[in-house]
């Protein structure tokens, strides 16, 4: 065969491979997304309307009424979303079609950016891989709920965090903890291969390769795995060495449209360990470390930290509601039985309980900052639901603030102060959940045990 010949057929063969590619991708695939987003539409409702949030219509309804809506109509929707923080859901809702998904993912955001968009229905677990060209993969397995509970538990065990959770998390005393999935702790490499395999199946770990930035639009639990530790590489790379991560607080989010990232802060607002006065109910570890990170970070945005007594609850909120930057360098509780008022930060007040800032209080606040960062423990937990976390992170989402960095767990003080320093510094010149990444980066040359750099994860999309 000529030399030309042969040229001429590779070149066939490369223009062949989207085709090829797509043949292999299930023809339901894309009808199973259409009714996964219908059964998350009303799940998404049912998770707002517990927030005490509710639609005036069916969510479904406003999603297919959202299809042939003008879009100047989408315009005004993200403008009203923007102003007043997240309205109720019917007036925001898109058709979030494959198309639409599509079109968002080209026009919104960075060359690069893929979202994974997960369903659970009937013991069927699905994955789509989406990207700006369209549909890249799809999986879909049997699954019982207690197996996929127990695949983000066994991770989460594997790294040992539950044991700096309780040296280093407020709780009440005497509070009798709920027991955990049986089972026994399985070594960390094996955790995260099981890990990877069920939430980057192989389908979709093949297409990863072009990726940036990946948006991940979990359900249930998901939200709460530390996906930047995730192997699907076929080696010893973690995901976060070739990608950023970030949480979307809802499908819905990627067709909306929000101001770009800018590192300018005129009105930052930084808090660090509050006085916590004693209290007989709460056993509270100290926060020797908070102090001085609150001073470092505050030094390097030029602001005027409120440390210890100055850090009064009252004079946080006034302040919030006109801060551009939020940084609470702070104890935090989750609550997985009562995350609306069970959930909150810690700040001072003349008693312990008068100084907790619960998640029901933010998310009725009205914020305008660019992000919130929650240097404090627990602050992306919360309780499971079907279209994801009920938790602290919403929370200041619905209030208005569009990226929110928050912890999976506990991790000691010089640690987040290392990674919270890289971070900001960071966001000079890079979107929040690239500077993340960078910040993991940089603190895993020095702990390279994931415990130590991959507590925090970005709930928001990455501009």
């Amino acid at each position: 065969m000529r030399e030309s010949q042969k040229i001429l057929i590779c070149l066939l063969l490369i223009s062949l491979a989207p085709i090829l590619t797509s043949a292999q991708i299930p023809l339901e695939a894309e009808s199973e997304f259409e009714a996964a987003v219908d059964q998350y539409t009303v799940d998404y409702e049912r998770l707002m309307t517990s927030r005490g949030r509710s639609s005036s219509s069916s969510a479904v309804d406003a999603r297919r009424r959202r299809k042939v809506a003008p879009q100047d109509t989408q315009q005004e929707i993200s403008e009203a979303f923007l102003v007043r923080g997240a309205p109720p859901l019917s007036e925001y809702v898109g058709s979030s079609s494959l198309a639409d998904i599509t079109r968002a993912l080209r026009n919104n955001f960075a060359p690069g950016t893929a979202l994974i968009f997960y369903a659970y229905r009937g013991d069927v677990f699905q994955v789509w891989l989406i990207d700006q060209s369209g549909l890249q993969a799809y999986n879909s397995q049997t699954l019982s709920g207690r197996e996929l509970e127990s695949t983000i538990y066994g991770l989460r065990s594997s790294l040992g965090v539950d044991s700096l959770q309780s040296a280093r998390a407020p709780s009440l005393v005497g509070l009798t903890v709920a027991p955990k999935p049986a089972g026994s702790k399985i070594p960390m490499d094996r955790a995260i291969a099981e890990a990877t395999a069920l939430l980057l199946p192989a389908p979709i770990a093949d297409r990863l390769n072009p990726v940036r930035h990946l948006i991940v639009a979990p359900i249930l639990g998901i939200g709460t795995v530390p996906f930047a530790i995730l192997r699907p590489f076929k080696s010893n790379l973690f995901l976060i060495d070739r990608m950023s991560v970030s949480i979307v607080p809802s499908l819905f989010d990627i067709e909306t449209r929000i101001k770009e990232w800018t590192p300018r802060y005129q009105k930052p607002l930084v808090i660090g360990n509050p006085y916590l006065p004693p209290d007989s109910r709460w056993r509270v570890p100290p926060l020797p470390g908070a102090e001085d990170e609150a001073i470092a970070i505050a030094k390097l945005i030029a602001a005027k930290p409120l440390i210890g007594r100055r850090a009064v609850k009252r004079r946080v909120i006034a302040r919030a509601s006109e801060a551009d930057f939020l940084y609470f360098a702070t104890h935090g509780v989750a609550s997985s039985r009562d995350p609306l008022a069970g959930g909150f930060l810690f700040l001072s007040a003349r008693s312990l309980n008068q100084g907790f800032w619960t998640a029901k209080e933010v998310q009725g606040s009205k914020l305008r900052a660019q992000i919130a960062i929650l240097s404090a423990c627990q602050t992306g937990l919360g309780k499971t639901h079907d279209a994801g976390v009920i938790g602290l992170s919403r929370a200041f989402q619905i209030a208005g603030v569009p990226r929110v960095v928050m912890s999976l767990w506990s991790v000691n003080d010089k640690a987040t102060a290392e990674l919270m320093k890289s971070f900001v510094k960071n966001l000079r010149s890079n979107v929040p959940s690239e500077a993340l990444r960078l910040a993991m980066l940089d603190v895993r040359r020095q702990r390279p045990a994931p415990s130590q750099w991959a507590s925090f994860v970005l709930f928001g999309i990455p501009v």
